[in-house]
This record gives C-alpha cells, sequence and structure tokens, in this order.
C-alpha cells in the first residue's frame, strides 16, 4: 500500500495536469470552435460540451470510485482523457466540427474524476 505522502504527492500531481488541461480547454475550444464550426453561433457548443459532460457523469464516477475504488478509476479516467483528446485532434485536423463536440464531451465526461483528487 502506498504511504499518505506518496498518495498526496501522486494526486496533486495529477489536479496540477487537470488545471493545466483545463486551461487549454478553456482557451483552444472556442477558438478551434468558430474556426470548424458550421455557423459562427455554434461555435462554443464544445465548450459547453465539457461542462455538461462532466455534469453528466460525476454520479457515474462517484459510484465507480465506491465500487472500483479511487485508483482505478482515475487510471479509467486519464485513459478516457486521452481518448477524448484523440478524437479532437482528429477531429481538427479533418476540420470535423460534430467530431469535435464528441472529442470535448469524452473530455467533459474524464473532468467528472478530477473534483475527488482533492
Amino acid at each position: 500500500m502506498s504511504s499518505p505522502a506518496r498518495l498526496v504527492r501522486h494526486l496533486a500531481v495529477a489536479q496540477a495536469f487537470f488545471v493545466a488541461a483545463s486551461s487549454v480547454d478553456l482557451t483552444l475550444t472556442g477558438i478551434v470552435g468558430a474556426r470548424i464550426a458550421p455557423t459562427p453561433a455554434l461555435a462554443t457548443l464544445p465548450f459547453s460540451l465539457l461542462f455538461v459532460a462532466a455534469g453528466l457523469t460525476t454520479f457515474g464516477a462517484s459510484r465507480a470510485i465506491g465500487r472500483f475504488g479511487h485508483r482505478a478509476t482515475f487510471v479509467a479516467s486519464g485513459l478516457v482523457a486521452a481518448l477524448g483528446g484523440t478524437i479532437s485532434a482528429v477531429a481538427i485536423a479533418h476540420s470535423s466540427f460534430a467530431l469535435f463536440c464528441l472529442g470535448t464531451a469524452v473530455v467533459g465526461a474524464s473532468n467528472a474524476t478530477a473534483g475527488y483528487y482533492r
């Protein structure tokens, strides 16, 4: 079992990565959305989906922690975040707004666990 000090260090690093990634999301999602959206009115839809998906999956994240534990849930969440980032990158490369919305929603779903790092 990990020592409490080691666990705190790992969670602090995870929280730091989450905050850094959130800063990138907050900055670039609207800009990219404005470039590839079919209409300017939809430019911030991907940004909104980050929060909608996080809100919709927070309860599921807490249930997963209760059932599988913090470690397994946090690792799975990291994999989901990587998947969402990959989907978003492919969407940007292909100028696919719908795929970009999916990617940001997947990233938002992974963000649901970040509040449990503290």
